[in-house]
């Protein structure tokens, strides 16, 4: 008789995504899994359809390199330096600018 262990990768509705004998990859996949979830929920909030935003993260998944080289060359906007009046310090400016 011999015993086998299966790891089974279920997604969020219970549907079984796949059956694995190595934990490495069980484990991968289910990480892959939640993360796709994750950025569909994001979509889904934003208020994309369901079905297009679960197309949308597989989809960045699968282009993620491309992404991840894309986002790393923006840069973050610097909040500008203002000189408080009469003390020659700088502060931060205000966050909203009044028009």
């Amino acid at each position: 008789m011999a015993i086998e262990i299966v790891y089974r990768v279920t997604d969020r509705n219970g549907k079984v995504v796949g059956e694995y004998m190595d934990s490495k990859l069980a484990n991968i996949i289910d990480k892959r899994t939640d993360v796709m979830y994750e950025i569909a929920d994001k979509l889904i909030a934003t208020g994309l359809d369901e079905k297009l935003a679960d197309s949308a993260a597989e989809m960045i998944l699968e282009s993620r390199h491309d992404f991840m080289e894309l986002l790393k060359s923006v840069k973050d906007i610097p909040t500008p330096k203002v000189v408080a009046e009469g003390k020659g310090k700088t502060e931060d400016a205000p966050k909203a600018a009044e028009a």
